[in-house]
């Protein structure tokens, strides 16, 4: 993976003005977002593999409907 080089830089929100234009390296924007999707997608697998497990299981006999 290659080195992202960091920017510091100062903005107001209240004034679009200040915003800085032009510097972003989408490619690198991409794969950041890339990964952080993936490690959410295993985070997600995880729980619910730990959701399944954990989780009231019926009764595998036979079911009896009582009509009243």
């Amino acid at each position: 993976m290659q080195k992202i080089e960091l920017i510091k830089v100062r903005v107001d929100v209240t004034n679009s003005k200040t915003f800085p234009k032009g510097f972003v390296d989408i490619g690198a924007l991409n794969l950041v977002a890339e990964m952080q999707i993936l490690a959410h997608e295993k985070e997600d697998d995880l729980e619910w593999e730990v959701s399944c497990k954990s989780s009231f299981m019926p009764h595998k006999g036979k079911l009896s409907l009582q009509r009243g």
